[in-house]
């Protein structure tokens, strides 16, 4: 497992994504629109293999990408 935090200032419409090195959408961890705070996602990595990987968050029209690397 690993874990994902983020913050929201305001009601946003939150699209959270896993992607391997490629730019290949895994999953999809959120879609939906959620209220300001704080939120921990659990990752589950249990099914990937070795590699790097991507997890992005698009909010408000701004998106941030985190590199995490899987070593087994």
């Amino acid at each position: 497992f690993t874990q994902v935090s983020y913050t929201l200032g305001a009601n946003d419409n939150v699209t959270l994504t896993l992607r391997s090195f490629t730019g290949q959408v895994l999953r999809t961890l959120v879609e939906k629109v959620q209220a300001p705070g704080a939120y921990t996602l659990d990752l589950n990595t249990g099914d990937l293999a070795t590699g790097m990987y991507f997890v992005q968050i698009k909010t408000g029209g701004v998106t941030a990408d985190k590199r995490f690397v899987v070593n087994r």
